[in-house]
This record gives structure tokens, C-alpha cells and sequence, in this order.
């Protein structure tokens, strides 16, 4: 769709993840998907936007998101510029008050509901972060290629973000940046996005390649790929739990087409992990847990053998999101999915003695 010398590799937007949604009664949602860029408070940025229909200078259905990385709750995101065919400037601002490096990564947001347009994006400016996409992927010989791909990207990318911070933040101007020295868990070159298809792991790059372990680039993509499928399933059952089915006749009665967002967040005072209308936040330390679950694995009978879903507080809070009022009690009735995600049943051969 564009062929612009120079830029990044043009992002081709999922326009199935889409800002327009009918109404379930919970939140937590948000349709972001990841560009791979983040920006300082006070840069610009270039989007260039191809359509394979519109015309250059036509308005299309798609808007940049700014984000604060390591953010407060409250000053996490703003949608900063609507965006037509061709190029656009589009200003990164300051989203929060707090006295370290100021921006973070980009997102572009989907506003209609077309699944027969075709968009693609490419950016000038900012710094390249490793991302991964995994939406719509269902061959597994495929995820574990991209996801090889995107750790062999981290094991570089991560041992080189001092120097990167030292390159793009203390030579320019920008003070939201440049008075500050590297910090690994405020620097906003840390922002890495893992895009699944009901939920985005904003997370530090150097936490998701801690989580991974050990071994070589395959065993630790291996490793990714199973967490990954193991929140696939875990929102699966969540899900089908609240009587929502992919495959239904009914918009209202399928999966949402946004996506949770679990994101590095900074706590506020008491909190462990919290939910928020759009994302849920959680720490440094909880991060690399994102990466290191197991699928589950059943015997013909449907009896638990193996396999660990995420921790009693990420449950928790995902509860937070998708309780609807009509029933929810908060810190009780979130706690069903917690309860869910935990329970198994372990069959073991009765011993001699019994």
C-alpha cells in the first residue's frame, strides 16, 4: 500500500480489533495495537497511512494513541491526532506530572467497523521498540517463527538500551528526556508490546526476555509461545464462563472485539495489581511472570494432568474488568475467574494401602 524509502516497515492494521463494539456491561477494554515506536513528550512523529480505497488527504477511521511508559493510573493514554491517507504530523504530549523521562509507546487505534478496508501505517521518528504480533495467528509452526524472530530482537535490543538512551534522549533538546540518566525501569525505551487476540502484554523488554528463561532463542521463544497460548485459553474459559461464544449467532453474545491490556504500571499507594477502565496495571517484579505459564493439559476424561494458568492477582483483576454491574460485588464476585483460573482436579492411583 506504501512504498515510502526510509521509514519503517509499514504495520498493517487488524481492522477485526475495532474502537466499535457493542455494549457487554464490562470494561477493561481497549482496541490499541502496537506500532513498535516510542516517542518522547514534546517530539513529533511522521504517520504516513495507506487505504486501499480512500484518497490522499481523506479522513480515515484510524487514530494515534500516545501512551506514558511506567505510567500513574490516570495518565496512561490519550488519543492524540484522527489520521487521513498520506502523511501526518502528529505532536507527543506530556501526559503526566511526574519528574522522570516523559512519553512512551505509540498505538494506532481502529474507529470503524469495515472488515473489508485494508490500512497500513508506517512512522518516522521516535525509536524502534521489538513488538510482537501474534493476532490471528493460529499455525503454530508460524507463532513459534515470529516469536524466535522478536526474542532474537531482544537479547539485542536489551543489552543495548543504555547506549540507545545515551544516543537519542541526553543529545536532543527535549528536556522531558535529556536531563535524565538511564534508568532500566523509567526509561521509556523499555516498552515492548506482545498483541494476542484478547489481550495485549505491554511490558518492559527486559522483563518479557528475564521471563523467558534460559536456553537458546527457540527455547526461550518456546516458552513465550506456551504463556501465550496459556492466557489464550485462560480468557477462553473466562469467557465462555460469562455465556460468550467466538463463534455466536449474535454480536452481542461473541467475544469482544477489543482486547484486555495488561501493562508496567507505577502503583499507587497499597496497590499490588489494579484494573483500570482500559488496562490493568501491575509492577517490574510481576512482568517477567507474564511470560512463563503453561497450557493445560487434560486426559481423554477432561482430568487435570499439567499446566499452570496466571497467579490468583491477575485473575483477580481481570475479574475486576469483564464483572458486569448487574451482578458484580467488587473484591467477590471478580474472585469466581481467580477461583477458576486456580482450580484443578488432581486424580492420583490409589496407593496399596487403601
Amino acid at each position: 500500500i506504501l512504498n515510502c524509502v526510509g521509514l519503517r516497515e509499514a504495520v498493517n492494521v487488524h481492522t477485526s480489533i475495532s474502537t466499535y463494539d457493542v455494549g457487554r456491561g464490562f470494561g477493561g477494554l481497549n482496541a490499541w495495537q502496537p506500532l513498535g515506536v516510542t516517542a518522547a513528550a514534546g517530539d513529533s512523529v511522521t504517520v504516513y497511512v495507506g487505504h486501499n480505497f480512500k484518497n490522499t488527504g481523506d479522513l480515515t477511521n484510524l487514530q494515534i494513541v500516545a501512551t506514558q511508559y511506567h505510567a500513574e493510573s490516570g495518565s496512561v493514554a490519550k488519543t492524540v491526532a484522527s489520521l487521513k491517507v498520506g502523511m501526518n504530523v502528529v505532536d507527543i504530549p506530556k501526559l503526566w506530572t511526574v519528574n522522570e523521562e516523559s512519553g512512551g509507546a505509540l498505538y494506532i487505534q481502529y474507529t470503524g467497523n469495515n472488515a473489508k478496508e485494508r490500512c497500513a501505517v508506517r512512522v518516522s521518528g521516535g525509536v524502534s521498540v521489538p513488538k510482537l504480533d501474534l493476532y490471528g495467528v493460529t499455525e503454530e509452526a508460524e507463532k513459534l517463527e515470529r516469536t524466535s524472530a522478536y526474542v532474537e530482537e531482544l537479547e539485542t535490543y536489551v543489552g543495548q538500551m543504555e547506549s540507545l538512551h545515551n544516543e537519542h534522549h541526553k543529545g536532543p533538546s527535549n528536556s522531558n528526556v535529556n536531563k535524565f540518566d538511564f534508568a532500566e525501569r523509567n526509561c521509556i525505551l523499555g516498552a515492548s508490546d506482545i498483541m494476542l487476540d484478547t489481550m495485549l502484554m505491554s511490558l518492559p523488554a527486559k522483563q518479557i526476555l528475564s521471563g523467558a528463561g534460559t536456553g537458546s532463542t527457540e527455547d526461550k521463544a518456546a516458552k513465550i509461545v506456551d504463556s501465550m497460548k496459556a492466557m489464550e485459553e485462560m480468557m477462553e474459559l473466562f469467557y465462555q464462563h460469562k455465556g460468550l461464544n467466538v463463534n455466536a449467532e449474535k454480536e452481542l453474545d461473541r467475544f469482544p472485539k477489543q482486547h484486555l491490556n495488561i501493562r508496567y504500571q507505577r502503583m499507587f499507594s497499597g496497590a499490588f495489581m489494579y484494573a483500570a477502565g482500559n488496562h490493568i496495571g501491575i509492577e517490574w517484579n510481576e512482568c517477567a511472570g507474564m511470560v512463563n505459564c503453561t497450557p493445560v493439559v487434560a486426559d481423554e476424561n477432561g482430568r487435570y494432568e499439567s499446566g499452570r494458568y496466571f497467579g490468583w492477582g491477575i485473575a483477580h483483576e481481570i475479574g475486576h474488568c469483564i464483572n458486569q454491574g448487574a451482578y458484580a460485588v467488587a473484591e467477590v464476585t471478580n474472585n469466581y475467574f481467580a477461583q477458576l483460573a486456580q482450580a484443578c482436579l488432581l486424580y492420583t492411583s490409589p496407593s496399596p494401602r487403601d
